[in-house]
């Protein structure tokens, strides 16, 4: 009877806060690359000068932004608020020596890496 008093009780628990954001602030490690904020039209812009390439090797390539995963950016671009700075990033050496390494961009917002976007990861 205890043990089931106390499982109602945790569940009640959690679903009064299933609503609530989560108090977590996301940081890069010290052996990620990580650069200098860019802004969504040069992120943009730097995606459609590559294009030709991507053509020559995929004649389907959809002509947009990250072709395939196009729809990833614009949910990523769709959580931007105006203060977040955009950086490109890239896991350390040994994540990717470990099949964990990934690289993309990240938002930043007051100093919390609070989305990822990831083009590449193995």
């Amino acid at each position: 009877m205890k043990l089931l008093f106390s499982m109602c009780l945790m569940v009640a628990s959690s679903a009064a806060f299933a609503g609530q954001p989560a108090k977590f602030c996301g940081k890069f490690s010290p052996t990620d690359q990580v650069s200098t904020p860019r802004t969504i039209a040069e992120i943009e812009g730097q995606e459609k000068a590559a294009l030709p390439d991507m053509l020559k090797l995929r004649s389907d390539y959809p002509q947009v932004p990250f072709g395939f995963i196009n729809a990833e950016w614009r949910a990523f671009k769709s959580v931007v608020r105006p203060g977040d700075k955009i950086v490109r990033y890239s896991t350390g050496r040994h994540s990717w020596q470990h099949l964990a390494g990934e690289t993309g961009y990240a938002l930043i917002r007051s100093g919390c890496v609070v989305e990822l976007f990831k083009t590449m990861w193995n």
